[in-house]
């Protein structure tokens, strides 16, 4: 015979009604079982908590490491006209408030598996593993960016050097956001049972989502791509860069 918690909390519950004596430590044990009811109840509250977050992830990390990640990406075409330090700083800033966004992502993705009834296994599907290389890798871009150009003491070789892979490190790394962001969307319709055929309404809410991401995807590339969009240099920044040569 199974037992359950609230089947024991009334078995204690109809004990203290019966129970003329030892009223104190039959207060104890039913407050003892309350307590355990009401830390089981919100452990699994908080799983669900995660599990709903999770469900809404792959829009939502796509959300946290390729929305603002796009903004952040042309950050030098949308403000063109700033000094060229202040939009360092900005990038910065930006990319490292991204990566703090991504990384409260992951936490919450391995809560709603840690804490499922039953636990869920981690870091199985090649979504995961596309999601989870994203976000190294885009850790490394943030510290390899700000030893280069916010350092003091690098050579203005070097930084020169470094300039093209940056950009092409950022690309990529917007790329394998967009690839996670898609493939967790079919994933997430994959695993609730989502029905294709005949198309649903979940189905075209699934596929719209997937063409925007896509869409939205292209045209960032293609304008940070283009040297039409391509910030030119500002007199200050002539001056930041003697400043430079000079140390």
């Amino acid at each position: 015979m199974s037992v359950t918690p609230s089947s024991f909390a009334a078995d204690a519950r109809s004990y203290t009604f019966r129970s003329g004596q030892k009223k104190g430590q039959d207060s104890i044990l039913v407050l003892y079982v309350q307590q355990f009811e009401l830390h089981k109840d919100r452990r699994l509250r908080f799983a669900q908590f995660a599990r709903n977050l999770t469900a809404v992830g792959t829009t939502r990390r796509s959300a946290a490491a390729r929305g603002p990640l796009s903004q952040r990406i042309l950050v030098y075409r949308l403000l063109r006209n700033e000094p060229k330090k202040k939009l360092k700083l900005l990038h910065a800033i930006m990319m490292i408030t991204a990566l703090l966004l991504a990384s409260v992502g992951l936490k919450a993705v391995f809560d709603s598996h840690n804490l499922a009834e039953p636990p869920i296994d981690n870091l199985y599907t090649l979504h995961s593993w596309v999601g989870l290389a994203a976000v190294i890798c885009f850790a490394l871009q943030w510290l390899f960016g700000f030893v280069a150009f916010l350092f003091p003491g690098v050579r203005h070789s070097l930084r020169s050097s470094y300039m093209p892979l940056h950009v092409f490190g950022g690309l990529m790394i917007f790329g394998l956001a967009t690839t996670a962001a898609l493939m967790g969307l079919l994933e997430k319709a994959i695993f609730s049972r989502v029905s294709y055929a005949p198309l649903t309404a979940e189905g075209i809410l699934i596929n719209s989502t997937g063409i925007a991401i896509a869409s939205l995807s292209l045209l960032i590339v293609y304008i940070a791509t283009r040297w039409q969009y391509k910030r030119q240099p500002l007199p200050e920044d002539e001056l930041l860069l003697a400043d430079q040569l000079a140390e």
